[in-house]
């Protein structure tokens, strides 16, 4: 029987998971790789789940929207689940990234069918709450992670720190059987890919570009903003960590405040001033104060918090209800692919030649007018009502 409840049970379930595992295998990876060997593959750990899950979602959303989100959430599901196992048990380097490039397939179908199911039980005016949930779970699950992460790599292991995130599978899995699903599907071998970008060509494009941007903006902070403040104010890599948690918390109030406010005009065009300001903010860090740092960050979060489930009803909201995998999986995946573009091209700055506070002012202003180019096509094209 289909259930909100349930439907949501199991989504949450899938995102916590992933997010969990993604920073407790963040703060472990050094430790995993002092036992397993091979570093040459440490970037794979992350690299190959990250690609693995950008090839797979835009293919398994017409998957969800052909045969019902139920399925491929539960095959998706039991894929993330077996994979897990598999990365906790890994004798050795390259079966872990084997196992990581396995899990990036299972998130690349739960991704696309779980925000379908959310769009197909709630209306428009329900799905703003419904996203500023799921959103609120993963950022919890983006603090909770490396946290547990450090404490199962210092304590009883890496390897038992990934086993915890088993019991949230099983739940979710068994709660998908309450989530929506085609009531004549035709068998899967029968279901024809079509070119998975096409409705990029309407106006699906403009949250998605969205999405691209706000992606790269708050992922390139996140990576580079550590390297400025320890190279400008000489703080420790452990306190200029701390100093990112900002941009975390104030996401959440952003996630949070989108839900209860997504049907104004208004509040996309406030998420990407507010981005703006506070990446112009962060990027007068060399006669800035760490507390002006903390402030500018703060907002950043709060404006990308904010724009993340809107550009993701944004795009519901253009598609129509036989194409909401899809739409709602090409969001994801220009999330996934802004940071992947951004964060390695805005680098080359640190590769000039010039002194490195002249490269992290040239690096941290071009940040600025990533944001910016967000901002104009808010106003070029407002979300529709």
């Amino acid at each position: 029987m289909v259930s909100r409840a349930a439907t949501l049970v199991a989504v949450t379930s899938g995102g916590f998971a992933s997010a969990v595992m993604q920073t407790v295998l963040a703060t472990a990876t050094p430790r995993v790789v002092a036992e397993l060997g091979d570093p040459v593959l440490y970037p794979w750990v992350a690299g190959g789940y990250l690609l693995a899950s950008a090839l797979t979602i835009p293919v398994s959303g017409q998957y969800a929207d052909r045969l019902g989100p139920r399925r491929v959430l539960a095959v998706g599901s039991a894929t993330y689940l077996a994979a897990t196992v598999l990365v906790a048990l890994a004798p050795t380097m390259p079966a872990l990234v084997a196992a990581r490039v396995l899990q990036g397939v299972g998130a690349g179908a739960v991704v696309p069918a779980g925000l379908a199911a959310v769009g197909l039980l709630f209306d428009e005016a329900e799905r703003g709450r419904a996203v500023g949930l799921l959103g609120g779970v993963q950022l919890v699950a983006q603090v909770v992670g490396p946290l547990w992460g450090g404490w199962a790599a210092d304590g009883p292991g890496w390897r038992w720190g990934l086993v915890a995130a088993v019991p949230v599978l099983l739940g979710g899995l068994v709660a998908a059987r309450g989530v929506p699903t085609a009531a004549a599907p035709p068998r899967w071998w029968r279901v024809r890919p079509l070119d998975p970008f096409r409705l990029l060509r309407g106006p699906l494009a403009v949250p998605v570009a969205g999405a691209v941007l706000v992606g790269a903006v708050t992922m390139a902070l996140l990576t580079y903003v550590p390297l400025a403040l320890q190279d400008r104010h000489g703080g420790s890599a452990s306190a200029t960590g701390r100093t990112l948690v900002a941009l975390l918390v104030a996401a959440a109030v952003g996630l949070l405040a989108a839900g209860r406010l997504a049907r104004y005009r208004w509040v996309p065009l406030a998420g990407w001033a507010l981005t703006v300001t506070g990446a112009a903010t962060v990027a007068a860090v060399g006669a800035a104060p760490g507390v002006v740092v903390v402030v500018g960050l703060a907002l950043v979060g709060v404006g990308s918090g904010a724009l993340v489930p809107l550009l993701l009803l944004q795009a519901q909201a253009v598609s129509g209800r036989d194409t909401l995998a899809q739409a709602s999986g090409l969001v994801q995946l220009g999330r996934t692919a802004g940071p992947a573009v951004a964060v390695p091209l805005l680098g080359g700055w640190l590769v000039t030649g010039w002194p490195l506070p002249t490269s992290l002012d040239a690096l941290l202003w071009s940040v600025v007018a990533v944001a910016a180019a967000g901002l104009g096509l808010a106003l070029a094209r407002p979300a529709p009502r």
